[in-house]
């Protein structure tokens, strides 16, 4: 038995676990297969009024000098990107800062397009995606030590793993929420889930 060693990028979860690895095995051909890499789309709305609240919750930027903090701890030669939605860079992913529509593209993009590779790998390489998009009505709203009266809650959250597809040995897990609070003009009043992620990072 050879000791799996989770390896401790910025901000990364650090779980012990074991593998069963020979010594001497090689690594197998794996072809393409599209069934072992999924992604999963969900956006859930009622109406109209509140499809544009997912689009405004989706399309909403991040708080800049945050990210870009936030990125600088990784590279301090980082600089402001358009559009930008992630804050570094971990096994060849963008690690979310923010949960935006953007990002659920990538994320969609690049699990397909894992689908569609031939690996050379120890183990079957594997992926995913969900994502969920959510509007709720609330007459009183608490988050973050906040309370707000009379809003809509739209409710982002996604959950991505790869493991053996971008390196031969690691495989990564990431879940983000974010969560805005609407007035019912249709105003933001605050976002909630923003910033720094945990990865973890498993390798054999």
């Amino acid at each position: 038995m050879k000791t799996l060693k989770i390896l401790a990028l910025a901000a990364l979860t650090i779980v012990p676990c074991k593998a069963a690895l020979l010594e001497g095995t090689e690594p197998k051909e794996w072809p393409a297969d599209p069934a072992r890499h999924v992604v999963k789309v969900e956006r859930v709305f009622q109406n109209d009024a509140e499809s544009a609240l997912i689009t405004a919750a989706e399309n909403l930027a991040p708080n800049e000098k945050e990210l870009l903090a936030a990125a600088q701890k990784q590279d301090e030669a980082a600089k402001p990107v358009a559009k930008q939605w992630w804050y570094y860079e971990a096994l060849a992913v963008k690690i979310p800062f923010a949960l935006t529509g953007d990002a659920v593209s990538y994320f969609t993009e690049l699990v397909n397009g894992f689908g569609k590779q031939k690996l050379s790998r120890y183990s079957a390489p594997g992926s995913n995606f969900h994502y969920q998009a959510r509007v709720s009505k609330h007459e009183s709203f608490e988050i973050d030590g906040k309370t707000f009266s009379n809003v809509s809650v739209v409710t982002l959250s996604m959950t991505f793993s790869q493991h053996f597809v971008t390196t031969v040995t690691e495989g990564m897990d990431i879940a983000k929420t974010r969560t805005v609070v609407f007035d019912a003009a249709g105003k933001v009043l605050h976002c909630s889930g923003d910033g720094e992620t945990q990865v973890p990072i498993m390798a054999i």
